[in-house]
């Protein structure tokens, strides 16, 4: 009987401990709520004011997803006209049984992959001549102020450069950035 009552006072004993314990911490995280960016070094944005409350999510009644009746929408695909290539892919064998298949399938399931072809410049080179005349033996060369005192860009070239920088307002850096690793130009 004796040993039932120490093992009592034991157990009270450490329960009271715990107790202080737990009444500290609940001090500690009261402290911790009461804190502002007025009273502590927490920035404003956690602040929780008195008038701010959390809209609750209205129910309205439907499951989430699609709804019955709903169009869906799907990738557009192209016309047959329009595709480089058609690949036609039949299976090999039945799938319950192996045995083979026969007949023809006029709804196939289809996939179309959409590539950007490699982009490459189109140079165009010109060569000016340099020609000796037969009576004075004089050099002549061949001249074409436009190309010669032109700026070495197509329209195109420069375009893309004018709607790089104009309408997307990018840098000249950005702009020689997309024209060397999009179309393969060095510009300047």
């Amino acid at each position: 009987m004796i040993e039932q009552i120490e093992q009592s006072v034991g157990r009270i004993e450490h329960l009271e401990q715990q107790y202080e314990e737990l009444k500290a911490e609940n001090q500690l995280l009261r402290e911790q709520v009461k804190q502002t960016s007025k009273n502590s070094s927490k920035p404003p944005s956690q602040d929780v004011s008195k008038g701010f409350k959390v809209k609750g999510k209205q129910e309205s009644g439907k499951q989430r997803g699609a709804q019955l009746g709903h169009k869906g929408h799907e990738r557009r695909l192209y016309p047959i006209e329009q595709c480089q290539s058609v690949e036609e892919h039949y299976p090999d064998e039945c799938l319950q049984c192996g045995g083979r298949l026969k007949g023809e399938d006029t709804q196939p399931y289809r996939i179309q992959v959409i590539e950007i072809p490699k982009i490459v410049p189109q140079v165009s080179e010109h060569r000016f001549h340099a020609l000796s005349c037969e009576r004075c033996g004089g050099l002549t060369r061949a001249w074409d102020e436009a190309i010669i005192n032109g700026s070495g860009d197509g329209e195109r070239v420069v375009a893309q450069v004018g709607v790089l920088s104009g309408q997307y307002r990018q840098s000249q850096r950005m702009v020689q950035e997309l024209l060397r690793e999009l179309f393969g130009i060095e510009i300047s």
